[in-house]
């Protein structure tokens, strides 16, 4: 009860919007006050929950409150695993107190065309995450038929293999797992699928031609 107590003290300078919606946090609220600064949760909670009053008018009849608020504590507590259990090779974590926009670092993994880069993605979590996968943005350009020159990427787990059950974790292995071999038969990029499949020669001297080139 005392933590309780202290969280509601501190939000009393929160906007009269924003009190609105603190019956609704009860005990997950309580959980991110142990395991969070509370400063971060309540700039994360201002900033986040300023933008869904922003877009009400369009999200209210798809998600809820308490659906927010589970998001919220689902994302930090990803946060806090990667930190500890990052998957080899990879890094990741939200652009300052933006839960729904993520930076990953992916190191090219050695003895593939791809070492020696460093790729940076950015990672867009949306409204109704894990229900819905997470976009994938490359911004470091790589040659690889799966990613096209827009930053776009082709994976099965970003779209109909899906599972809520998934994290942010993986879809960073994932994303690393596409670094060791190409799937030309769903390419985003046809001329280097093609490539990939006829002249495996030329492909590996290209990939390694733009990892230096972009990545180093």
């Amino acid at each position: 009860m005392r933590r309780d107590r202290r969280y509601t003290r501190s939000c009393g300078q929160l906007p009269k919007q924003y009190k609105q919606l603190l019956p609704c946090f009860g005990s997950s609220m309580t959980l991110l006050h142990e395991q969070f600064s509370l400063d971060r949760v309540r700039r994360i909670l201002r900033r986040k929950i300023g933008v869904l009053h922003s877009q009400r008018a369009a999200k209210r009849s798809e998600i809820n409150r308490d659906d927010r608020t589970e998001i919220i504590a689902r994302l930090l507590n990803e946060e806090n695993a990667l930190q500890t259990e990052a998957p080899p090779g990879c890094y990741a974590s939200p652009k300052g107190d933006d839960l729904f926009l993520w930076t990953a670092v992916l190191e090219g993994p050695a003895g593939t065309v791809y070492e020696g880069g460093t790729f940076f993605c950015n990672i867009h979590v949306t409204l109704n995450y894990p229900t819905t996968p997470p976009k994938v943005e490359f911004l470091t350009r790589i040659y690889h038929c799966n990613i096209n020159a827009q930053g776009d990427v082709c994976l099965d787990i970003l779209n109909d293999k899906w599972k809520s059950s998934m994290s942010i974790r993986t879809v960073l292995m994932a994303l690393r797992s596409m670094m060791f071999c190409c799937n030309p038969d769903e390419a985003l990029v046809p001329s280097i699928a093609k490539q990939y499949r006829e002249n495996r020669e030329e492909f590996d001297k290209m990939a390694r031609i733009w990892t230096h080139r972009y990545a180093v």
